[in-house]
C-alpha cells in the first residue's frame, strides 16, 4: 500500500521548523560575530577578510548539493557576511559611477556589484570621477571603494593613483564579482586602506616604471624567464615616463627575488616598483 502524500499544510509546516532553525542559526551566528568584532578590534584585524570570505563559499560549493544553484547560496552569503561585518563596524562604501548618458551602463554595473558584495545595509556613495573616489578612501570618509574593470592600456588609468610608497595608501583587496560563471560579464575591484597580508593574495598587481623602449614582449618574455606567470600586462605612458601593470598568480612580494631576476633579462635596472595589492582568486562555478 503505498504512503498517502504529504498535505500542503504538514509541508508548510516543515518549512517554518526549518525557518526558525535558520533564524535560530543566524541570531547565534550573530552572538559568534559579536565576540570575533571584540578580538578584532583588539588586534588591529581589519574588518574586511576577503581569502577568509572566498574561503567560505569554497567550502560550501564543495559540499553544495541541490537544485538550489550555487549562484543563489553564494549571493544569501554575501548578504549574510555583509550584514554581519556591519555589527562589527558600521561603514560606507565609495563607488565610481559616474551619471552620463556615455557611461550610463557602466554606472550601473559598478554600482550593483558593489550592492550585490557589501550587502542592502551598507550606504554607498556615488562619485563622478575615481580621484574623487580615491580622495574620498584616504581621507576616511569611507572604509572601502568601488573602481569599475581596468581598461587596457588606459592613457590615464585609476591604477596609476596607487603608485605610491606610503602604506597607508589605498590597495586592491578584492575582485568583483567573487564568482564568475561560463559567460564573462562587467567586473570591478574593491579597494581599501587596510591591507591583508601579501601571502594571502592568489593574485598580485605591481605596477612597474619602465623606460620608454621596453616592449610588451620583452617584458613578457623576462617575467616568463624569471618563473613568474604574469595573466595581464597594460601599458600606460605620459610626461615621458611608461608605466606598466602586470598581474600575477599567487603572492608576489616586491622583494621576491624573481623580480630581481627580470630586470637582470632586460639588461637594465627597473626604475620603480610599486605593489598595489591584490586578492583571491574568483571561484569558478562553472
Amino acid at each position: 500500500m503505498t504512503e498517502p502524500l504529504p498535505t500542503l499544510v504538514s509541508l508548510r509546516q516543515e518549512i517554518d521548523r526549518i525557518d526558525n532553525g535558520i533564524h535560530d542559526l543566524l541570531m547565534e551566528r550573530a552572538g559568534i560575530v559579536d565576540a570575533i568584532g571584540r578580538v578584532k578590534a583588539s588586534g588591529g584585524t581589519p574588518t574586511v577578510h576577503p581569502a577568509r570570505e572566498a574561503a567560505i563559499l569554497r567550502r560550501l560549493f564543495q559540499r553544495h548539493h541541490s537544485s538550489l544553484p550555487f549562484r543563489a547560496i553564494a549571493a544569501i552569503w554575501r548578504e549574510i557576511i555583509s550584514a554581519f561585518t556591519t555589527l562589527q563596524v558600521p561603514f560606507s562604501v565609495a563607488v565610481h559611477a559616474p551619471e552620463t548618458a556615455l557611461n550610463m551602463i557602466d554606472q550601473q554595473q559598478t554600482w550593483s556589484l558593489a550592492r550585490d558584495y557589501f550587502g542592502a545595509m551598507t550606504p554607498l556613495i556615488m562619485h563622478q570621477t575615481p580621484s574623487q573616489v580615491l580622495r574620498t578612501l584616504t581621507e576616511h570618509q569611507a572604509a572601502f571603494a568601488v573602481l569599475p574593470q581596468i581598461a587596457e592600456d588606459d592613457i590615464d588609468p585609476w591604477w596609476r593613483q596607487l603608485a605610491t610608497n606610503d602604506p597607508a595608501a589605498p590597495r586592491i583587496v578584492a575582485k568583483l564579482p567573487v564568482t564568475i560563471g561560463t559567460a564573462t560579464g562587467p567586473e570591478a575591484y574593491i579597494l581599501s586602506c587596510q591591507h591583508p597580508a601579501i601571502e594571502t593574495l592568489e593574485r598580485s598587481y605591481i605596477a612597474i616604471e619602465l623606460p620608454t623602449d621596453t616592449s610588451r614582449a620583452r617584458l613578457r618574455a623576462s617575467f616568463a624567464a624569471a618563473g613568474l606567470n604574469c595573466l595581464v600586462l597594460n601599458f600606460c605612458g605620459r610626461e615621458g615616463l611608461s608605466m606598466a601593470l602586470a598581474v600575477f598568480v599567487g603572492a608576489v612580494p616586491l622583494d621576491d627575488p624573481r623580480l630581481a631576476e627580470v630586470a637582470g633579462g632586460l639588461a637594465e635596472p627597473l626604475s620603480r616598483l610599486y605593489h598595489l595589492g591584490g586578492h583571491p582568486e574568483p571561484l569558478a562555478l562553472g
